[in-house]
């Protein structure tokens, strides 16, 4: 008998669907959605407290309706389309978190934080 051996993906899950958000308090500060079905950051609108956010592996592609979220100080967009977009880094601190320093478990650098600011003045 020949034994099958199942490579585990890293890549989003389909099947590993999104929990109720509506269960999920709004002062939630540590939001964990990695390898689910993820698709739009708007669905995070209602958590205002969020210090650390970890959506790698998911299918999110654009920052389209999101709020800034000031909190956020850890994010994690991993092997997600939207984190194969050139620039995506400068274009999260502009729109989405601000004050992040962290960005895919790395710091973000102040050159990073200098092109946020002097595109966001334009």
């Amino acid at each position: 008998m020949k034994k099958t051996i199942k490579k585990r993906s890293n890549q989003a899950n389909p099947s590993h669907k999104i929990p109720p958000l509506s269960l999920i308090p709004p002062t939630t500060q540590f939001l964990h959605l990695a390898h689910t079905s993820l698709q739009n950051m708007f669905l995070l609108n209602r958590f205002h407290q969020i210090l650390q956010l970890d959506v790698s592996d998911t299918f999110v592609y654009n920052l389209e309706k999101c709020k800034p979220h000031l909190s956020i100080s850890s994010i994690n967009l991993q092997n997600t389309p939207l984190s194969k977009k050139p620039y995506y880094r400068i274009m999260l601190l502009i729109s989405f978190c601000p004050n992040a320093t962290i960005i895919d478990c790395k710091e973000v650098t102040d050159e990073e934080k200098m092109n946020a600011i002097s595109l966001k003045l334009m």
